[in-house]
């Protein structure tokens, strides 16, 4: 059986400002993926209009693409037909998050 470590209480441990260890700790990919992913549902409406918010929703993030799940074929299509003008305005709404490409499903 393994042996649990005890916390060694006489190394030093560095003081940084707080900021700093929250950017550090939401630096990780994985977490970072998700808080934009999280971001820009919570800004979908805002970014692409009630219209398409009402029929188009964000359902994945995946490095620098976008899937998006349309109600019917024609909002697919439609989308299809706006994916410059969607990475456009999410691009520059959320200026952290860089869209490259958008998957309609």
């Amino acid at each position: 059986m393994r042996k649990r470590s005890e916390p060694n209480s006489t190394r030093p441990v560095a003081f940084i400002p707080l900021a700093a260890a929250i950017d550090s700790a939401l630096s990780a990919p994985k977490i970072r993926q998700q808080i934009l992913a999280s971001v820009l549902a919570s800004e979908w409406e805002e970014i692409v209009g009630t219209t398409i918010f009402n029929h188009v929703k964000p359902t994945a993030l995946s490095g620098s693409v976008l899937t998006l799940q349309a109600d019917s074929s024609v909002w697919r299509q439609q989308v299809s037909f706006l994916k410059n003008d969607l990475k456009d305005r999410i691009n520059s709404k959320l200026g952290y998050i860089k869209i490259r490409d958008i998957k309609v499903r």
